[in-house]
């Protein structure tokens, strides 16, 4: 298989490729087909619907599209590749594209429909977990349509840092609690969360959570449960990032229960960071290359970046953002100075950092009208540099942390090495 390059479908001349690749072939399998794609990159051009695409040098030969529903489920729907790249591995490399992108959106089910008789669609989807849970002639054409779905294990893509984030995800999907409060008071000491779990009519458990990213010793859990038992709470339950012998030994002799790292990591499969929060020196930030031309043909030096907000807001100012310049390049390619971060909704970091912003307003609210918060890190002395690419990275920074990872000072200094030379 050729190099692959996938990535999220957002320019309008990349929407409009959708047509030479679907219609030859859908047209004739499905009714109203071409009047269902426009609709459908209408959506994509607004940001209701998510595609990708995989390109051949500039020719558009896979794609995938997405559409959040109800009840954390989002439907997928023309998974295709053109039939000169079928069968060597371009549906399953594109399909695993977009279930990362459910998970990171925190969609917890993925519904599709094939036609009976697609044998090839049927097993390729069952074989990636799908189930059959219906059958309907869901196109009144007389063909019946397997219905089915996959439930998606859920997987932590926020901050690594955050370990107040990190706790409430645990808790809800994995703890089967519900968080009543963020930050609730009680007894005139402020928590960080209140929960219940709903046994039946007549039974609920009620706790308290706290939580530390530190090595945690017995006070903090002796406060915990103090304020637990005088409040009538049933369960007190610490999260850090490890505990001490004295507060093992008291948990122990009080029901307190203490979940470290290492437990997260045993029951969820979440990796922690590879370096420390107070290690923090700067960032990799993943750009496609025609955003990242521009950024050039703005040609400014100081500018305000927007992005997704899984990370990034424990950046500093005076930190490093390191641009790393997708596929095709696969290279980085310039570096810029923190001078300012901010976390909010969509809608107010538009009317906030919009006009300090390299793209338009339409490039904006498609890429963020789908996401509760978007990240706005404000640049300064943004230099370009001599193309690092992926020969030279890959003893430096696990390939991994390319498509986004904070670094510590170790590596930044490694690549600013690099340049010199």
């Amino acid at each position: 298989m050729q190099d692959e390059n996938i990535s999220r479908i957002l320019a309008k001349d990349e929407i409009n490729q959708l047509d030479s690749l679907l219609v030859p072939a859908l047209s004739k399998k499905y009714p109203n087909f071409d009047k269902w794609l426009n609709k459908a990159k209408e959506e994509i051009e607004e940001g209701i619907r998510i595609a990708f695409g995989e390109w051949t040098v500039d020719r558009l030969i896979s794609t995938v599209i997405l559409k959040p529903t109800i009840s954390n489920t989002v439907e997928l729907k023309s998974l295709f590749v053109d039939p000169k790249f079928q069968k060597i591995g371009h549906g399953l490399s594109i399909y695993e594209i977009a279930e990362k992108q459910c998970l990171k959106m925190g969609f917890k089910k993925i519904i599709v429909d094939a036609f009976c008789e697609d044998d090839d669609v049927i097993i390729f989807l069952i074989s990636n977990g799908y189930k059959i849970y219906g059958r309907e002639d869901l196109y009144g054409v007389g063909r019946y349509s397997y219905l089915l779905s996959k439930d998606l294990k859920p997987l932590y893509t926020g901050d690594p840092f955050d370990w107040e984030k990190i706790t409430k995800w645990l808790i809800e999907n994995y703890l089967g609690f519900e968080v009543v409060e963020e930050h609730p008071i009680v007894e005139q000491r402020a928590l960080d969360f209140s929960i219940k779990k709903v046994i039946d009519e007549k039974f609920e458990i009620f706790g308290l959570v706290e939580v530390k990213d530190t090595n945690v010793d017995q006070d903090p859990v002796i406060m915990l449960h103090q304020k637990t038992m005088a409040a009538g709470y049933h369960i007190p339950i610490f999260v850090g990032r490890n505990f001490k012998n004295r507060s093992i030994d008291f948990a122990k002799s009080k029901s307190v229960i203490l979940i470290n790292e290492k437990d997260i990591q045993r029951m969820t499969g979440w990796e922690p960071p590879d370096i420390k929060r107070d290690e923090i020196r700067g960032a990799i930030l993943p750009i496609k290359p025609e955003f990242y031309e521009k950024i050039l043909h703005k040609n400014v030096n100081q500018f305000v970046y927007f992005k997704g907000a899984p990370f990034g807001k424990f950046l500093k100012k005076s930190d490093q953002v390191i641009f790393y310049v997708e596929s095709p390049r696969k290279e980085i390619s310039a570096f810029g100075i923190v001078t300012e971060v901010s976390i909010d909704s969509p809608n107010i970091q538009w009317k906030t950092f919009g006009k300090e912003s390299v793209f338009n307003e339409e490039d904006f609210w498609r890429f963020a009208r789908t996401k509760r918060e978007i990240l706005a890190i404000k640049l300064t002395e943004f230099k370009m540099i001599e193309p690092i690419g992926e020969k030279k990275l890959k003893p430096i920074i696990p390939l991994k942390n390319l498509s986004g990872s904070y670094v510590g000072i170790d590596i930044i200094e490694k690549l600013l090495e690099i340049d010199k030379n």
